[in-house]
């Protein structure tokens, strides 16, 4: 009589041999992005409830900046994503990527809206650095305000120590941008500026020259188009809150 082989548990499938795995943080930083620009488009496309949603919007922000601020895998993955979609130099100079959340979750692409974008995403560091729990940013943004908050936020920037080196942010244009980061290193050069906030001191940026100092004929050398509008800078800030 022969014995039959006793049959063991039933093999699993084979994976399928072309399946290439993809790595989880690229995974991670895609689901971000989308997840952002879902939000932005859904702000932009709310009408009713808009205070409601812009607070929910900006905890997304919050979740996903402090997801980043915990990986500093995810957070140069997202730099990159951010950088190649927006075709920024690989030699480029600060990256602000909270912002980049800001802006994107809340679908900011215009120079005006990136402003309040800006604005927004001081308010957030204010609560990151109260240590305020992401699952009530929006619950502290509807009791405290946006105005509110920025407005301490700034006031704890300018308290500064004596001899402290700061960063300050400087709106221009992508070819006055292109032509300071194409300055070889040590380059001199001068830069106007005017100043296009009371409440955080922004400036933009009027004109860039290879030069060390601004001489008397300073109107004549940036010619009459710059010259004439050296004044004009008195762009409407939009409420934090609209």
């Amino acid at each position: 009589m022969t014995k039959r082989k006793k049959s063991g548990p039933p093999s699993s499938p084979r994976k399928q041999s072309g399946k290439v795995n993809t790595p989880k943080a690229t995974v991670t930083i895609e689901s971000f992005l989308e997840e952002l620009n879902n939000s932005g488009r859904k702000l932009r496309k709310s009408n009713k409830g808009h205070q409601a949603l812009l607070r929910d919007t900006l905890e997304t922000a919050q979740r996903i900046i402090v997801k980043l601020l915990d990986s500093e895998t995810l957070q140069k993955q997202f730099v990159r994503a951010v950088k190649k979609e927006k075709k920024v130099r690989k030699k480029s100079g600060p990256f602000n990527w909270p912002l980049e959340v800001v802006a994107k979750a809340t679908g900011a692409s215009s120079r005006k809206a990136r402003k309040l974008a800006s604005k927004r995403c001081g308010a957030l560091e204010f609560l990151r650095e109260r240590k305020v729990p992401v699952k009530d940013t929006a619950a502290t943004l509807k009791k405290e305000g946006l105005e509110k908050l920025y407005s301490e936020w700034c006031k704890k920037k300018k308290q500064r120590k004596p001899g402290e080196r700061v960063m300050i942010p400087f709106w221009m244009k992508p070819a006055d941008r292109d032509q300071l980061l194409g300055q070889k290193e040590g380059a001199k050069l001068t830069v106007l500026v005017a100043r296009v906030s009371e409440s955080d001191g922004d400036f933009r940026v009027k004109a860039v020259m290879l030069a060390d100092s601004l001489g008397d004929d300073v109107a004549d050398s940036l010619g009459d188009d710059v010259a004439d509008n050296l004044g004009d800078d008195d762009d409407d800030w939009e409420d934090l809150e609209e």
